[in-house]
């Protein structure tokens, strides 16, 4: 199925925008691998007849985010843990302070089953570059996926233990927008 071209408001109402982080240093296997869902964010796509001829850009709440599971562990997560992950999440990504995540493409090319969409992602008051992977795992649906290094953008992965479990400074997102 071809993406129907046209201008498109996007949110969580029909799409996705996950968060995936990875447990680092000698204590990781005490740790869970987490998705993270954003629960408030939208986003303002006009696909048109190529991916170069469309546009991007979106915002996110980092104040909406959800653990929706943790794989790994020395035990499973409980309410009480996601409750604990999403204040030490709000704590590093400042989002007290900058609840915003946005980020604007600049030059989208290749194919809808093969291309890149360059951008300016903005987080904690600063912005820095992001390459994002685009393709259509199915029928109809659009996937962006990458990689944010978040001391890119003056955030700190969260540590314990002396630093003995921490987050890994790379996390991975994945934007699913479904246009069936």
């Amino acid at each position: 199925m071809t993406i129907p071209t046209g201008s498109y408001d996007l949110s969580a109402d029909n799409g996705a925008l996950l968060v995936k982080t990875f447990t680092d240093g000698p204590a990781a296997a005490m740790g869970h691998n987490l998705v993270i869902e954003a629960t408030s964010w939208a986003a303002q796509v006009e696909i048109g007849k190529t991916p170069a001829a469309s546009r991007l850009s979106m915002t996110a709440d980092l104040t909406s985010l959800e653990v929706r599971d943790g794989t790994g562990g020395a035990k499973p997560l409980s309410a009480g843990d996601k409750s604990k992950i999403l204040d030490n999440a709000a704590k590093a990504l400042n989002a007290k302070k900058h609840p915003a995540l946005s980020f604007t493409a600049t030059d989208i090319s290749g194919t809808w089953d093969s291309g890149v969409v360059r951008g300016d992602m903005t987080i904690n008051d600063t912005t820095a570059p992001l390459d994002l992977t685009l393709d259509q795992p199915a029928p109809g649906e659009l996937r962006l996926t990458g990689t944010i290094v978040q001391s890119d953008f003056g955030i700190k992965p969260y540590s314990t233990m002396m630093g003995a479990l921490k987050l890994k400074d790379a996390v991975d997102v994945e934007v699913s927008i479904p246009f069936e």
